[in-house]
């Protein structure tokens, strides 16, 4: 039972190792510019949701490197994948070995949750294996409880979630959280998408703190971010295990 008092002891089955490549100096400072203008709106904001229109726009490369980017600067911080539908954490990160997650936590399957990673200050909570049901699991009390916990124990708490625009997870999840950051590669979803699904995150009650835009001048090594917590930046699409969205 996860509670806040709980200190978990470190042994070889809860410590995972994260394969991260090194995105680059260009990448790295564009991810530490999306970390201060987080937190330069708030001192509240300790949960934050990473999404995108589709899939394939490089959201949960942006979740893992902005966790990193906290981690490096010695924040407490814990990833969340909540994509219970297409993960791509365990292959793309290279985790070995059967590792339970969220779905047998809030199932009740287990107990298991929290793995500590080779990086310092980073935590991980993996999806688990896929439900048909995973809406359920995410507006269940449990799944907000859990939050709560987190909240408390950790400086920073980033959550990948499915795309808005495939199905609702992300809708579900938005006001459950201080705010969301949306990804949107330029070549792969269109203007009017991209409105549409900030349109079913707003109507969902959730914050959103910026817009991270994806593949634009990647060959130049630069990036900016705009007012209002709008964040551009550039960075890598490595969803090569997710399926490129076929409509822009």
């Amino acid at each position: 039972m996860l509670n806040n008092n709980v200190t978990e002891k470190k042994t070889k089955d809860n410590i995972v190792e994260l394969h991260i490549k090194d995105p680059g100096f260009s990448v790295t400072e564009a991810f530490n510019t999306l970390r201060t203008n987080i937190m330069f709106s708030g001192e509240n904001i300790k949960t934050v949701m990473v999404t995108s229109t589709n899939h394939a726009e490089g959201k949960s490369f942006v979740a893992m490197q902005l966790a990193k980017s906290f981690a490096d600067i010695n924040k407490k911080v814990v990833y969340i994948d909540c994509d219970l539908r297409k993960s791509v954490t365990l292959s793309r990160y290279k985790i070995r070995g059967k590792r339970v997650g969220l779905t047998e936590y809030i199932t009740g399957q287990k107990s298991q949750l929290i793995y500590e990673t080779n990086i310092p200050n980073l935590a991980v909570i993996l999806s688990g294996h896929v439900v048909p049901n995973p809406i359920e699991l995410m507006e269940s009390k449990k799944f907000d409880d859990l939050l709560s916990v987190l909240r408390e124990r950790f400086d920073y708490v980033i959550i990948d979630s499915p795309p808005v625009g495939s199905v609702v997870d992300a809708c579900v999840i938005a006001p459950k959280v201080d705010g969301t950051v949306m990804v949107v590669r330029s070549d792969a979803v269109g203007r009017s998408h991209a409105i549409q699904a900030k349109k079913q995150l707003e109507k969902s009650k959730g914050r959103i703190l910026g817009v991270a835009l994806n593949g634009v001048g990647t060959h130049k090594g630069s990036y900016y971010y705009k007012n209002d917590a709008s964040y551009y930046g550039e960075y890598y699409n490595e969803e090569q295990s997710e399926e490129k969205p076929k409509d822009k």
